[in-house]
């Protein structure tokens, strides 16, 4: 007796629905070209089947809506990987020159830091220690003060005459 196709009847057995399944899952292996993308599609197909039964419950044979969802499902599978795809590349590129960007950025600034830390260097010790502290080890003026057991006044006046020598030298210093 010969078994009449599953996908011509609008009625799927339980017996049948592995058939449809393996006969979608090649159809969708076809197109795609790869197993895990047929996987996925033939998912999808099954599950727009099943979510969506008024799409697909008329009097027209099943295996045609079935193959036209296949393909559909196909195409923007496709799609969706190309964007991907395409977004990677771009990504890419970004991240070439996003890093080779970082990278003269920070020999710019390796560079900027040897300016200042030779021109502080180049300070007298009074300027040079209250700079040192205040803005290289990040102490507040009262901790700078507290280090040097200075007064406070004296910590403040010795930083502005400091920074002021930094700023004359820095507009003479080529960069």
């Amino acid at each position: 007796m010969n078994k009449s196709n599953p996908l011509n009847d609008r009625r799927l057995t339980v017996g049948d629905t592995r058939d449809v399944l393996d006969k979608t899952y090649r159809l969708c292996l076809a197109l795609l070209g790869r197993a895990e993308l047929a996987e996925e599609a033939t998912q999808e197909v099954f599950l727009r089947m099943h979510e969506r039964p008024a799409t697909w419950q008329s009097d027209a044979p099943m295996g045609a809506w079935l193959r036209g969802v296949a393909i559909n499902v196909c195409r923007e599978l496709r799609r969706k990987r190309w964007r991907q795809v395409l977004l990677l590349r771009m990504f890419r590129r970004r991240s070439t020159a996003a890093v080779v960007q970082d990278v003269a950025l920070q020999n710019a600034q390796r560079e900027a830091e040897e300016i200042v830390r030779n021109l502080v260097s180049d300070l007298p010790a009074s300027q040079r220690e209250v700079i040192v502290l205040r803005f290289f080890e990040d102490l507040s003026t009262e901790e700078t003060a507290a280090t040097l057991k200075l007064p406070v006044g004296t910590v403040k006046s010795r930083l502005h005459r400091g920074l002021e020598r930094l700023r004359e030298r820095l507009a003479r210093e080529p960069m």
